[in-house]
């Protein structure tokens, strides 16, 4: 079910899924009663707007996240509602606020991707 080939994952989503496939196996390996297969998943962080602290679930590290704004489809979404319904030059605004992105939050430490936040 698990078997996929991690080099052609994106280089932040190769560890996180890497770790999910290990901590899968190794719950699956335990002896159960029922003969169930159990699967976990790596808990995601509850992020804000701005920098936090939190437990790094890759490397357990209490780090004060590194934050990343980023333009999303939705961002382009209001850059060409503004282009068609204002004049052009109101179409750069999205790029420019940030309450038109979303944050992506890493662990400083393992650069492992710990959460977003959407405005």
């Amino acid at each position: 079910m698990f078997e996929q080939d991690w080099e052609t994952l994106p280089g932040e989503y190769f560890e996180w899924y890497k770790r999910i496939i290990n901590d899968t196996e190794a719950v699956n390996n335990q002896d159960n009663d029922n003969d169930e297969v159990l699967y976990s998943a790596m808990s995601m962080v509850a992020v804000g707007p701005n920098s936090c602290t939190v437990t790094c679930p890759t490397c357990h590290t209490v780090v004060s996240t590194r934050t990343v704004k980023q333009t999303t489809s939705r961002t382009h979404m209001w850059a060409c509602i503004l282009c068609i319904f204002t004049c052009c030059l109101c179409a750069i605004c999205p790029y420019c606020c940030d309450c038109f992105k979303v944050t992506n939050h890493y662990c400083p430490r393992c650069n492992a991707f710990l959460g977003t936040y959407d405005h």
